[in-house]
Parts: structure tokens; C-alpha cells; sequence
């Protein structure tokens, strides 16, 4: 009994170590499965905190590029910056607003940098408010620098409080030389008609050289003619006296006579003299028409290009419109005909003539134009009538080409307004032709042309000088 106790016990402790090792190779199992899920989880991990280390370096890359880009623009513009709290505390300046105020950063207060700073100060309040215009709008103002200095200033302030930030921007620009400018041209301006005026000139320059050596050619022509039929005549006369001399040394007989004739008669067909003696005088008329020709359009320049006076004098306006006519005749003789109606015996009136030529000039150059860039298939009529009416003179002058646009009719008149393409025209023709009329001459200049039917203009003029001109 005491051995089969024995035996069973073995047996039963065999049995249990072979259950604990297989609960421990159960166990060591579940614990490498643990083991390689924690590490494929920490390197998961580890991965995702490499990636997002990355994406920082290249935001943070990113932000200091930004930063410094806008460094680089804020320390390069040309125009002043500056960036302030609400209270006008200074954060920083760009270097283009240290100089243009001579000052440095440390000290840069916005409110000493204006002449009077309290008009300024209530631009500022204006900007508070987005939805002025204000808060996007220049103003002008004195400047101040740090020596005491005065210069013109163009400034603009932007408020982002409504933005949630306690923040002003300040942008500043020194428009002296755009004040220069303007001061020039407003001293230019009492020269400007005379300047328009010999740039009208310029511009016919060409075509009044072409009106000038197209008369002057065919007159050295006909003078060459001239010269020939002259040296022919004159053997023609030698062959005469030699045949007479040869008569009388002979005793004139008749079959010598005879003989003569048909020599002379010989030599007249060998000039071909009838043509010789018909032609000459047309020849001789033609050369007189065309030195007439040009006397004509040489002393319309001269009496066009003369300086104009200030006062008035009585003008016979038909004989200005003929000269003007003269100037011009390059601009409109290639497209367009002329249909001329001047009253007769209009009474002189009191006007600047270079003034009124001037506006007559400009009327029959933009007909031209008009005309000339329509392309028209047929040649275009430029039309001007003279009347009485009234106690004054009315001037018409039209054409047939496309008229202006009704869109456009109320602002021919403004300065540099224009129609033409860019480089055709400066837009300052009409308005001071419109100047010269209404404001020196106490006259009118309408536009009455309909779109589609031509450009049509009317000028007025009264036959008593007004004070105004005067």
C-alpha cells in the first residue's frame, strides 16, 4: 500500500509540472504578444511625434521666412510705415519713415511729426471708424522734421481695433517734388495756348514743308521750260538773221526768199514752235500761281504763329477762317473736302485772333482726325458756315464722320479728356478752346452733333468786346 501511495503521488506531481509549464508557456506567449503590440504602438507613436516635429520645424521655417519677407518689404519701401497703438505709442518705423522725419526709432513720436497736429487728430478719430472712406483715404498735411523743417505730406491711417488689435497703421509719403510739379505747371498754364498752339504747328510742320516744295517744284520746272524755250528762240532768231544776211549778199532773189521760208519754216516745226509759243505763257502763269501759292501759305503761318496780345481787336472773322484754312489744308486736303459757306460782309468784331485761330484750328484738325480714323470708304466733307446772329457771329463747324458717343458729349470739354488713341491726343484741345470762348471772349462753344451723323460744333461770339476779355 505504502509503494502504490508512493507511485501515485510521483504520478500526481508529474502531472502538475507538466500543467505549470504549459501555463507558463501560455503565459510567455501572451506576454511576447503584449511585448511586440507595446512596441509596434510605440513606434506608431514615435512615427506620429517625428511627423509632427517635422510639420512644426517647417511651420516655424515658414513663419521666419514670412517675417522675414515682410521685414525686407517694410525696411525697402519707399514710403514711410509706422505702426502704433490706439494711444499713438510707437511700436516700431520703417527706415523710410526715420528718414524721411530725421529721426530714430527711440524717439519717433507721431504726433510731432505734423506741423499742427491738431487738424490731424481728428483724422485719427475719423479712422476709428471702417466704414468711413476716411479709413482708406490720403490726406495732406504739413510734415515736420526732427531740425524743424517743413515739407508737404501725404499721409493715411488705417485703425484694426475693430479687428480686435490695438493697433494704427501709419503710411506716409513727402510729395514735394509732386507739389514742384504741380507749382510748374500751374506757372506753364498762362503759356499753355501758346505752347498748344506751336505743337499744332508741329504736328502740320511736314505737311506744310509738302504744301511749300510741291509749288516750288513745278515752278523750277516750268522756269527750266522757260530757260530751254528761251535758248530755242534765240537760235531760231540766229537762223532767221543768218538767212536774211545770205539774202541780201545775193541780191534777193526770189527763188533765195523762197528758200529762206522753207529753212525758217523748216526749223519752226523742228521746235515745234507753235507749241513753244502756247505754252510759254500757261507755263509763265503757273509759275506766278504757285509763288502766289506759296506767299499765301507762308504769310498764313507767320500771321497764325504770331504771338497773341491780350487785348482785343476787330477781326474780319471770314478772312481768319481762310487762313486758318491755309495752315491746316495738309491735315483735311487727303481725306475729306471742304464745304465753305462764309456770309459775305459780316461785321468786323473785337476777338484775340491767335486765340480764335487757335480754337478754329483744333475744331478742323479733329474733323480730320475724325474723318481720317473712320476709315470711311468715300472721302468725308468738312463743313464751315459763318452767319449773323443775334448781336453776334456763330462759327459751324462739322463734319460727316462717326460723331461722339452720347455717353460721352458732357465731358468733351474737360480737361485731358479725349477720344483719340493713346498718343493721338492730349485731351487739353477742347478745353481751351472752351477756355479761350467762354471765359475771354464772353462767347459760347456748344457740341451739337448727333451720334452717328458727325461731330458738329458752334461757336458764338458777341459783336461788342465784353469787359471780362478786356
Amino acid at each position: 500500500m505504502h509503494s502504490f501511495h508512493r507511485n501515485g503521488q510521483v504520478e500526481e506531481d508529474r502531472k502538475s509540472a507538466e500543467l505549470s509549464s504549459e501555463q507558463m508557456a501560455h503565459r510567455l506567449r501572451r506576454e511576447r504578444l503584449a511585448r511586440r503590440e507595446a512596441e509596434k504602438l510605440l513606434e506608431q507613436k514615435s512615427k506620429e511625434l517625428f511627423e509632427a516635429n517635422q510639420t512644426l520645424k517647417l511651420t516655424a521655417s515658414s513663419l521666419e521666412n514670412q517675417r522675414l519677407q515682410l521685414n525686407t518689404i517694410l525696411d525697402n519701401t519707399m514710403a514711410g510705415i509706422c505702426l502704433t497703438q490706439t494711444d499713438m505709442t510707437v511700436i516700431r518705423a520703417n527706415p523710410a519713415a526715420l528718414d524721411m522725419f530725421g529721426q530714430s526709432e527711440k524717439s519717433f513720436d507721431v504726433t510731432e511729426l505734423f506741423a499742427n497736429w491738431d487738424d490731424v487728430s481728428r483724422f485719427v478719430m475719423l479712422a476709428a471708424e471702417p466704414e468711413l472712406e476716411t479709413n482708406r483715404t490720403l490726406f495732406e498735411a504739413t510734415g515736420r522734421r526732427a531740425d524743424g523743417s517743413e515739407f508737404p505730406l501725404e499721409f493715411g491711417i488705417t485703425c484694426l481695433d475693430h479687428l480686435g488689435w490695438d493697433r494704427a497703421v501709419w503710411i506716409f509719403n513727402d510729395i514735394t517734388q509732386r507739389k514742384h510739379e504741380e507749382a510748374k505747371r500751374v506757372a506753364l498754364e498762362r503759356e499753355l495756348n501758346q505752347t498748344h498752339k506751336m505743337e499744332a504747328l508741329g504736328t502740320l510742320a511736314s505737311g506744310v514743308a509738302h504744301e511749300i516744295n510741291t509749288p516750288i517744284q513745278y515752278i523750277s520746272d516750268n522756269m527750266r521750260f522757260l530757260d530751254e524755250t528761251i535758248s530755242d528762240l534765240r537760235n531760231l532768231i540766229e537762223t532767221y538773221r543768218s538767212n536774211i544776211a545770205n539774202l541780201a549778199n545775193q541780191g534777193i532773189d526770189p527763188s533765195l526768199i523762197e528758200q529762206v521760208q522753207l529753212a525758217c519754216k523748216d526749223k519752226e516745226d523742228e521746235l515745234d514752235l507753235s507749241y513753244l509759243l502756247e505754252e510759254a505763257p500757261e507755263a509763265i502763269n503757273q509759275s506766278l500761281e504757285g509763288a502766289q501759292q506759296v506767299a499765301t501759305i507762308v504769310n498764313a503761318i507767320k500771321e497764325f504763329s504770331h504771338p497773341g496780345e491780350d487785348e482785343k481787336v476787330d477781326v474780319d472773322i471770314n478772312k481768319m477762317i481762310e487762313t486758318t484754312l491755309a495752315v491746316t489744308r495738309n491735315q483735311w486736303k487727303y481725306v475729306a473736302d471742304l464745304d465753305l459757306d462764309l456770309e459775305e460782309n459780316l461785321p468786323q468784331i473785337p476777338v484775340m485772333p491767335s486765340e480764335i485761330s487757335q480754337v478754329v484750328l483744333n475744331l478742323i484738325v479733329n474733323a480730320a482726325d475724325a474723318i481720317s480714323d473712320a476709315e470711311m470708304s468715300d472721302r468725308g466733307v468738312i463743313s464751315i458756315r459763318t452767319r449773323q446772329k443775334d448781336e453776334g457771329i456763330e462759327i459751324l463747324i462739322s463734319d460727316n464722320g462717326p460723331g461722339v458717343p452720347v455717353d460721352m458729349q458732357e465731358r468733351i470739354f474737360d480737361p485731358f479728356f479725349t477720344t483719340k488713341d493713346i498718343g493721338k491726343g492730349s485731351g487739353q484741345g477742347l478745353a481751351i478752346a472752351y477756355s479761350i470762348i467762354h471765359q475771354k471772349h464772353d462767347g459760347t462753344l456748344r457740341y451739337i452733333g448727333e451720334e452717328g451723323k458727325g461731330a458738329k460744333f458752334s461757336i458764338c461770339l458777341p459783336q461788342k468786346a465784353s469787359m471780362q476779355g478786356d
